[in-house]
């Protein structure tokens, strides 16, 4: 880190690596404080309009969710939305990730009535990755 400092994208992935480890073992606050570390760096040296900046923001949105502080999980799931359709990523597998998610978080608030439309097209985005992507 001294040699290369904090402001680069190999420090970003091996924080986020560590809040990943934190968020799998049930260390929502401390995976929190450094995912928010990541996007505070991203949006010091980077656009906001980054792949990986919108995967942080679902990964914030997660671990919102798993606090059960809804609003704040769809609030961090919607800009990840909006980058990611900003980049045109909306047929991307990460883009499905983002659905499911959105679709999990209207299962704990109780909207049913549209689960369905959204993993639908989650389905159809991975259907349509794997399909062009089928190696036999």
């Amino acid at each position: 880190i001294e040699e290369f400092g904090k402001n680069n994208l190999h420090y970003i992935k091996i924080i986020e690596i560590l809040s990943d480890m934190y968020y799998y073992i049930g260390y929502y606050e401390k995976s929190k404080s450094i995912i928010k570390e990541s996007v505070k760096i991203q949006e010091k040296i980077f656009s906001k309009d980054t792949f990986n900046y919108a995967v942080s923001l679902k990964k914030l949105g997660l671990i919102y969710m798993m606090e059960e502080k809804y609003e704040k999980a769809n609030y961090f799931f919607e800009e990840s939305m909006k980058i990611k359709n900003k980049l045109s990523m909306n047929k991307h597998p990460e883009y499905a990730e983002l659905l499911i998610s959105i679709a999990k978080l209207n299962i704990k608030i109780g909207k049913y009535d549209i689960i369905n439309v959204i993993i639908e097209e989650a389905l159809k985005i991975l259907e349509n990755v794997f399909e062009n992507n089928h190696i036999q």
